[in-house]
């Protein structure tokens, strides 16, 4: 077995190096046309001070942010765009997903390359745009075939720490996935997924928390395929075998549809098979669109390549679209039927109409009004406008991963524009948005009724193109209804403006706002100022300052002042062979 783990890590290897290579055998005649390189890219350094009175507060007095990227371009024909990140936030340290990162990929013709920090799809049930850190390639050497595949770490080790109320424990995890893809009047598309734990990478068996190292074996298989002039037929079968304690050593017997790829993962009474379907028919009109879908995923489904997944449901849904009154009115609308509870473990089970839609409807050249509609079950990332109102800087929330399963949401906008829309010189809009959102959650397969998110948000902007100066003011609100909990209500204005000097080489930005944070009977305030300045000089140099002052006031407690002063340097660069060498 040993044996066959290695041979099969070498083919892996072995296939990225060749398809990374096979791009030399290309015709190069005619590239002596081209520049022989050009270099673009840029470099942007932040400094970030920051001081409180809050003895709560674990943020560091000082911390940095770098970032970069460049791309050297070879003779019109290869490019190898670099990217990278690098701070000193200690927060990214108990976690296992990093924000200190360094990637790259090169491409050539029809082959292109991941290397070091990445992320790439194979399909929705196997590796779906979890980062990695370690080497792809896709290859599309014609128009019928294309090839992919990848090999690197998923998470990084991290040992537990019971002191910290932020810290995520998790085992080394390392993963393979490879695709062959046909495209012919149709396509065949299938993938395989391999991800394993590397039990060795913790010192100490966590205590707080039933972590255990795990693996995962997933296949995907997808056709699409066009059935005369206007009908397309999608599927898609996935099925995924995943071991939740790989230290159980107990084989499984009987038969399964992993039974013979127990080459690749070893099949114990710890493993968990999953399968996951979904087809459609779509026919398409002059101006409208009809189609039929069908979705099955089981209950449980997982795989390690995906951060979140919806399943236990089954969908039966009809799609249409059109677009009306001489093209303003464009509706997409959905219905059908969906179940859950499909092995019948569940105390109860829910069978319900779901449904979406999607409307715009342009009035005028003044206004312009959108809908929205779902309850269909979905993972979504849950922030309001407020995360972004009282954030003394912009990476203060950047290594969270916050998703809440929402079951029901509302949106709608509504954007006019006041006074002459032929006036550029002076261009004043007004945007009213609300939206709810409706989560339940799942705990031992019992739904319960969860949080209600209400927000809503009124703003007014001008912008006097003439005097180079723009004014805004907002009102935002948002109302969450928590069960078993204090509801928590917030609401507060924003105005601020902007200026350009020196032919736009000057910029300064102003904003205030106040938010009132009502938690049913404890109440407190927040106050926020912002300041921000940059000058570009010549064209390759940008300098950044900015500083915030947050004052916040609980019931019964003093007031807590935080001050935050950023600066920052960009430095943009585009270098040619030609000017270099002349």
């Amino acid at each position: 077995m040993q044996v066959t783990k290695m041979y099969l890590k070498i083919l892996l290897v072995f296939q990225l190096l060749l398809l990374m290579f096979m791009s030399y055998s290309q015709e190069l005649s005619g590239i002596s046309e081209n520049e022989p390189f050009t270099i673009n890219g840029g470099i942007n350094v932040n400094s970030v001070f920051y001081h409180s009175k809050d003895t709560l507060s674990k943020r560091e007095p000082f911390s940095f942010v770098i970032t970069g990227n460049a791309n050297l371009n070879i003779y019109n024909v290869i490019n190898c765009p670099i990217s990278f990140t690098y701070s000193n936030y200690k927060a990214n340290w108990s976690q296992p997903f990093n924000f200190n990162q360094f990637g790259m990929t090169p491409s050539y013709k029809w082959i292109k390359t991941y290397i070091g920090y990445n992320s790439m799809t194979f399909s929705d049930y196997t590796l779906s745009g979890h980062q990695f850190l370690g080497f792809g390639v896709e290859v599309s050497p014609d128009i019928s075939w294309k090839y992919s595949a990848m090999y690197g770490r998923l998470l990084k080790p991290v040992e537990e720490d019971t002191t910290d109320a932020y810290n995520i424990p998790a085992y080394a995890r390392y993963g393979y996935a490879t695709s062959v893809e046909y495209f012919g009047r149709g396509s065949v598309k299938f993938v395989l997924f391999r991800a394993w734990d590397k039990e060795s990478s913790l010192s100490v068996q966590p205590v707080k928390t039933s972590l255990s190292p795990k693996s995962n074996l997933a296949f995907s298989l997808s056709v699409s395929e066009p059935l005369g002039e206007r009908f397309v037929f999608d599927g898609e079968f996935s099925t995924s075998a995943l071991n939740t304690d790989t230290r159980n050593k107990e084989k499984r017997e009987g038969e399964h549809i992993f039974k013979a790829t127990e080459f690749l993962q070893k099949n114990t009474i710890s493993t968990v098979y999953y399968c996951a379907y979904k087809g459609s028919l779509k026919y398409t009109g002059n101006r409208y669109g009809l189609g039929v879908s069908y979705e099955r995923v089981n209950p449980g489904y997982e795989t390690l390549g995906a951060y979140y997944f919806t399943n236990d449901f089954e969908n039966v849904t009809f799609d249409a679209s059109t677009t009306l009154l001489k093209e303003t009115l464009s509706i997409n609308g959905r219905i059908g039927l969906q179940r859950d509870d499909l092995d019948g473990t569940n105390s109860s089970n829910t069978n319900k109409i779901v449904g979406s839609l999607n409307m715009q409807y342009i009035m005028n050249q003044k206004t312009c009004l959108s809908l929205s509609y779902s309850n269909f079950t979905g993972y979504t990332f849950i922030k309001s406008e407020f995360d972004d109102i009282n954030a003394t800087d912009p990476y203060q929330n950047a290594d969270t991963l916050r998703f809440t399963q929402i079951n029901q949401s509302v949106s709608t906008n509504i954007s006019h524009r006041l006074g002459d829309v032929e006036n550029k010189d002076l261009q004043q809009t007004i945007n009213v948005n609300a939206t709810f959102q409706n989560q339940t959650m799942q705990q031992n397969k019992l739904h319960t009724p969860g949080t209600r998110f209400y927000n809503g948000n009124v703003s007014y902007n001008v912008n006097m193109q003439n005097l180079k100066l723009g004014m805004f003011c907002s009102l935002n609100a948002n109302y969450n209804e928590i069960p078993d909990s204090d509801d928590a209500f917030t609401i507060g204005p924003t105005i601020g403006g902007n200026k350009n000097w020196c032919d736009d080489k000057l910029k300064l930005t102003v904003s205030m706002s106040y938010n009132d944070e009502l938690i049913t009977k404890n109440s407190s305030e927040v106050w926020i100022f912002r300041a921000n300045c940059s000058y570009k000089l010549k064209e390759h140099h940008q300098f950044d300052m900015s500083f915030s002052e947050q004052n916040r006031q609980a019931k019964d407690q003093g007031r807590v002042n935080d001050l935050t002063f950023t600066i920052g340097y960009k430095y943009n660069f585009n270098v040619k062979y030609s000017e270099v060498f002349k």
